[in-house]
């Protein structure tokens, strides 16, 4: 079940890479270690094991979700909170998009879903009934300021053989 997993969110992976500008590309080794770091995911706190949802168009996968469930106790159990927390949405297509996040939000019982990794320009607020609901903060990646541009393309690893121009201002 590992390998099939693992070339589900393989082959889900490399189409949304097709498909949106800043997924990038992993190699093998890049695998062995997302795949590591899948199964021994520590549950030293609140939030459940993961679970990962994978969306099929004719057979084959075009996407993937992977969350986290938990629940924030409040003094009494009307005040209780369960929240969803998608880890990952992964997906190559509008219908890929919008099956995923159809899944998250039907899940049952949870009052909140959480996710820091979505787009900018994400079509959610344009999916749901009430989009005032979607509250949107800033989050930044990491950025990195190159010192020595010739040394640090030097030292990146690329999948394919081939020559890249850059322009450096």
């Amino acid at each position: 079940p590992d390998k099939e997993i693992r070339q589900t969110l393989q082959l889900s992976w490399n189409r949304a890479v097709k498909n949106h500008v800043g997924i990038p590309r992993l190699n093998n080794a890049s695998w062995d270690v997302y795949m590591s770091d899948k199964e021994n995911s520590s549950r030293t706190d609140a939030w459940s094991k993961p679970f990962t949802v994978a969306y099929y168009e004719q057979g084959l996968p075009h996407g993937y979700t992977t969350y986290k469930t938990t629940k924030i106790r409040g003094t009494n159990k009307i005040l209780d909170k369960r929240i969803i927390q998608a880890t990952e949405i992964i997906h190559s297509s509008p219908a890929s998009h919008a099956a995923l996040w159809s899944h998250l939000l039907n899940i049952d019982f949870n009052d909140e879903i959480i996710t820091r990794r979505a787009h900018a320009d994400d079509a959610l607020s344009w999916m749901l009934s009430d989009a005032r609901q979607l509250q949107r903060s800033p989050y930044d990646g990491v950025w990195y300021r190159l010192l020595d541009v010739a040394k640090a393309l030097a030292k990146r690893k690329y999948m394919n053989n081939g020559h890249l121009v850059f322009d450096v201002i």
